[in-house]
């Protein structure tokens, strides 16, 4: 391992990648809790994956299953959907629909991200951040019962936390990207020209991202206490992104080894200080009631 190369190496172990808001997920649909008696809902690559028959059989949809194809067949009267496992899209009446993470069977049970289950299904998707449950709404109930249901944070801290995860998803992806470049680098060395124009390339990514998602952010209003957890999300991200520019900035050559050392010192420090702040403030909004 060259001197570059260990000097590099030497901050990779503090790279983390960010947590989600998690923990016991309920899943309600049309006022009711959904029993998961095989497999409960998991998160995954940032995704809530939710088994579709408790779901589906709660509204009434007749659901069968190939196991030939790995196809599930989901209809109610003029709707038909068609889900094959391992695939990034499904059908409904036809018309194929992108989604993030693929269909896939765990325990047994077949899991779809949980706004495309609301999505295909016609619902609509809300989250309730203090009882961490994720609330699905059909539009003949919610004309019924509009006063017996309130999601109990408001409209300002509502935009906070379905921004503040989609950010999340993106951000987590972009870590854990770095981090797999500075393992290869701990374990590979650099020896190439193309080596440090890899990992220059992927501290450059994470800095942007980092830098977007604080700008996204920023503007967004939210009460005191998601204020929290919004000042200290945009503090660790900044953090990360801070330490992958000292990365990139020696990698390059714009600061020597003994600047480099100084630097990387200081950012680690802030970004450990920062997350652990985070993660006081995410604790806080998640076990609240």
């Amino acid at each position: 391992m060259n001197l570059k190369t260990a000097f590099i190496a030497a901050a990779a172990a503090a790279m983390m990648c960010v947590p989600c808001l998690a923990g016991d997920i309920t899943v309600n649909v049309d006022g009711k809790n959904v029993d998961f008696p095989n497999q409960q809902p998991v998160i995954q690559e940032g995704r809530t994956l939710i088994p579709l028959r408790g779901v589906f059989d709660t509204l009434g949809y007749e659901v069968t299953w190939a196991g030939d194809t790995k196809t599930v067949t989901l209809s109610k009267d003029n709707t038909l959907l068609i889900i094959v496992i391992g695939q990034k899209s499904y059908f409904l009446n036809g018309v194929s629909h992108d989604i993030d993470v693929p269909a896939q069977i765990i325990n047994g049970s077949t899991m779809l991200p949980l706004r495309a289950v609301g999505e295909a299904a016609g619902l609509s998707v809300a989250w309730d951040g203090e009882k961490k449950t994720a609330i699905l709404i059909s539009g003949e109930w919610n004309e019924k019962n509009t006063e017996n249901y309130v999601v109990s944070y408001d409209e300002e801290d509502g935009n906070f936390l379905s921004e503040y995860q989609t950010i999340n998803e993106g951000f987590d992806k972009d870590v854990e990207a770095f981090n797999v470049c500075m393992q290869w680098v701990k374990s590979e060395g650099l020896h190439s020209e193309e080596d440090y124009i890899k990992l220059a390339d992927a501290a450059q990514a994470l800095k942007k991202s980092a830098d977007d998602a604080v700008n996204r952010l920023l503007p967004i209003e939210c009460s005191e206490r998601m204020g929290k957890l919004k000042n200290s999300y945009i503090a660790f991200v900044r953090s990360c992104g801070d330490n992958a520019d000292v990365i990139y900035k020696f990698v390059k050559g714009e600061i020597t080894a003994d600047e480099y050392a100084a630097a990387i010192n200081d950012s680690v420090a802030n970004m450990v200080s920062a997350e652990a702040e985070y993660k006081t403030a995410f604790t806080e909004v998640s076990d609240s009631e």
